[in-house]
């Protein structure tokens, strides 16, 4: 009876051990953009498209410990589209590993309504890394994704360009309460830029480069606690004024880029607890064989 309770007891203790490494931190940031771009040409003036690119990054690695790097990804796309017509989106997926499972960047031309009108969506999903060691590690992920596009104008005079921004924002950290390996500071950002300017730039000085948004992801200097963010909102256009004055025809530019970067510090399982975990299995399994120790 004694040693029925004695094996019962160790397997229990052995299915804690084996169940630690699921309590690790894990943080999420997902994140899409709605946005479109309009031109107003001045009485007379038109604004034809050209062709534009759409690109889309993903990065990641994770190191334990820090002389020991882990394993690092990173994939890089990019796809030529006419703004009449909706193209293949550009997409950046990271193959699963242990510590990030899923960090994707995509962007896509959805059409004309009232303007031109992209999607620009973004995740990443990573553990604390330093499972079996006895240091601390550090999980470091990044995406970016962009278009641009190109307005071919007639006439000198001023063009008014509008940028608008329709946004969600979710950034969650999960299961860093309890257990092993936990993170204990967590630093990033969350950018949208927009660049605006012209071929003749270096005769008129008509460039603009403006942050639509930018969002700071938390940080500290112990365990952190759980927590989940949701922030919606919409970035109002922003009007840009192009004095085109090379000739009857000039070309406007626009670029729009999301930005994300984050790095975790964590907190591996101690290895102590690995060498009481191995020793109750080492127990269990003489206890199988009748032996004693």
């Amino acid at each position: 009876m004694r040693n029925k309770r004695l094996l019962q007891f160790l397997v229990v203790l052995c299915a804690l051990w084996w169940a630690l490494p699921a309590l690790a931190g894990t943080v999420t940031l997902t994140q899409s953009h709605a946005v479109q771009i309009s031109v107003t040409p001045p009485a007379g003036a038109s604004a034809n498209p050209d062709t534009g690119t759409l690109t889309a990054f993903a990065d990641g690695s994770a190191e334990y410990p820090y002389e020991h790097p882990g394993p690092e990804f990173g994939q890089y796309t990019s796809v030529a589209f006419t703004p009449l017509v909706s193209p293949t989106p550009a997409d950046a997926t990271l193959p699963s590993g242990t510590y990030m499972t899923a960090t994707q960047a995509t962007t896509t031309y959805n059409g004309y309504s009232t303007g031109y009108d992209f999607a620009l969506s973004q995740t990443q999903t990573g553990s604390a890394p330093g499972m079996a060691s006895g240091n601390p590690g550090t999980l470091y992920q990044t995406t970016a994704n962009s278009f641009d596009m190109s307005f071919n104008v007639d006439l000198a005079g001023t063009y008014v360009l509008g940028v608008a921004d329709v946004y969600t924002l979710l950034c969650q950290l999960q299961n860093n309460g309890a257990g092993f390996p936990f993170f204990t500071g967590f630093t990033g950002y969350t950018d949208l830029y927009v660049d605006v300017w012209t071929d003749s730039y270096s005769f008129n000085d008509t460039g603009y480069a403006s942050l639509l948004l930018e969002e700071q992801l938390g940080d500290g200097a112990s365990r952190l606690t759980d927590f989940t963010s949701l922030q919606s909102g919409i970035n109002l256009p922003q009007n840009f004024s192009f004095a085109v004055t090379a000739g009857a025809s000039d070309t406007i530019n626009v670029s729009v880029r999301l930005e994300s970067d984050y790095t975790g510090s964590t907190v591996p399982l101690p290895p102590a607890v690995w060498l009481f975990g191995s020793g109750l299995t080492g127990l269990w399994l003489m206890r199988r064989r009748g032996l004693r120790p």
